[in-house]
């Protein structure tokens, strides 16, 4: 048993020399082709070092960029861009002579391999820039040039106000930059953007979309700045669904309410009606809830609208209740008989509020009625026209109420 344990650790040590021998073998750069240019160009290379001769030197980087989707997340308040870059700078140790190689001006080589810059949203949000560097390739030119296109995501966080929510329109920024290079070592140049791929996304449209320079002091040497891009994208929400599944639900809850207040306070519909409104009014609060963070000082108005709507339901079946009690006291106060006849007196009042009350009809129905059933029936009738009254002045108040809300959103819409 001993002798066969030695014998696999014998056939392993042959297998791992082989293949170093062979990774070896198979690297040379006398070779005038491209492996052998490979070769050549990568031997003692250092990717961690800036490709320059002198450490005062700059490398000019040139940067195209071509969003593909924007996205800024409710429930954090995360802005994410996914992009085409396009970038290109001069390696100076990555250059050489295209007749020694029988015309070979250009090569693919690993990025991971060369240096690439760092080019990266200098945010909290921020990953390793050379986390996805293994799968890149870079194209190299005898000149030195270095091409690199690749598909990334930068994230930052942008805080959305959500007042006029889903009319909401959001001004967001977004620093792009070298954490590791800084001051004139490294001069970033960002020549194009191009945003008509994105111009209208599946939730947002690009309203705006500016990229900014800014010149940025190191902190060290009096005259030692860097730059850093600024780009800054001004994002409106598409609202068409969100209009047909909470706006116009939340007109039609008015409506309802308002309708409620002319139905007679004895109908059980009424009751009914009022419950159901409430029910609705918590499923839209709940589905909110989930929604949108729960931090923040400006909740949208169309929360606002749901919550004052259930304070409205829940008044209104209150006063429903309490004028069901009134309908069967037997008693009234003294205001209520100096109210009737203020109000019999003023008859402009009950025209425009709809209400009727006769009063020949009363002295007919007293005249048939036993004294004692007649004055119970009078007293039914006053509170019954007080009744009445209230609902005609909870239907104006939440009238003008709902119309104060509706004219806080417009400006939005």
């Amino acid at each position: 048993m001993i002798l066969l344990n030695y014998f696999y650790i014998f056939l392993i040590c042959i297998t791992i020399s082989g293949v170093l021998c062979k990774e070896e073998s198979s690297c040379n750069e006398n070779e005038l082709n491209a492996n052998g240019l490979k070769c050549s160009l990568l031997k003692d290379y250092d990717p961690l070092e800036r490709p320059v001769k002198n450490y005062k030197d700059v490398v000019h980087v040139n940067m195209r960029m071509i969003p593909v989707e924007i996205n800024l997340a409710d429930q954090n308040d995360q802005l994410t861009i996914t992009a085409w870059m396009f970038m290109n700078w001069t390696d100076i140790f990555l250059k050489w002579e295209p007749k020694r190689y029988n015309g070979l001006d250009a090569v693919m080589l690993d990025c991971s391999s060369i240096w690439i810059p760092d080019i990266i949203s200098l945010s909290i949000l921020a990953e390793d820039p050379y986390e996805s560097a293994a799968h890149m390739l870079c194209k190299v030119e005898s000149s030195g040039n270095v091409s690199l296109q690749y598909t990334t995501s930068f994230s930052s966080y942008c805080s959305a106000d959500r007042t006029y929510w889903p009319f909401d329109e959001h001004t967001c920024n977004l620093h792009l930059g070298s954490r590791q290079f800084l001051g004139p070592s490294l001069d970033i140049s960002l020549e194009d953007v191009m945003t008509d791929v994105v111009k209208n996304g599946k939730e947002w449209q690009v309203k705006d979309f500016d990229p900014y320079a800014l010149v940025m002091k190191t902190g060290g040497h009096e005259n030692e700045t860097y730059t850093r891009w600024k780009l800054q994208i001004v994002l409106k929400r598409h609202s068409s669904v969100y209009q047909t599944t909470f706006v116009f639900p939340g007109i039609g809850i008015a409506i309802i309410i308002l309708a409620v207040l002319w139905l007679d306070v004895l109908s059980p519909e009424r009751i009914y009606m009022l419950s159901l409104v409430i029910f609705n009014d918590i499923m839209f609060l709940e589905y909110f809830s989930f929604l949108f963070p729960s931090g923040g000082s400006r909740p949208p108005l169309l929360v606002k609208f749901f919550r004052d709507s259930v304070a409205i339901s829940g008044i209104c079946i209150v006063t429903t209740i309490i004028s069901r009690i009134l309908l069967n006291s037997k008693s009234k106060p003294d205001w209520l008989t100096a109210l009737i006849r203020l109000l019999n007196e003023k008859t402009y009042i009950k025209t425009y509020l709809l209400i009727d009350i006769s009063e020949n009809a009363e002295a007919k129905d007293a005249e048939e009625t036993p004294a004692p059933l007649s004055l119970v029936t009078q007293i039914q009738k006053e509170w019954r026209f007080f009744v009445t009254f209230f609902d005609r002045l909870l239907f104006i108040l939440f009238t003008l109420v709902y119309l104060y809300l509706f004219l806080k959103f417009y400006p939005a819409i």
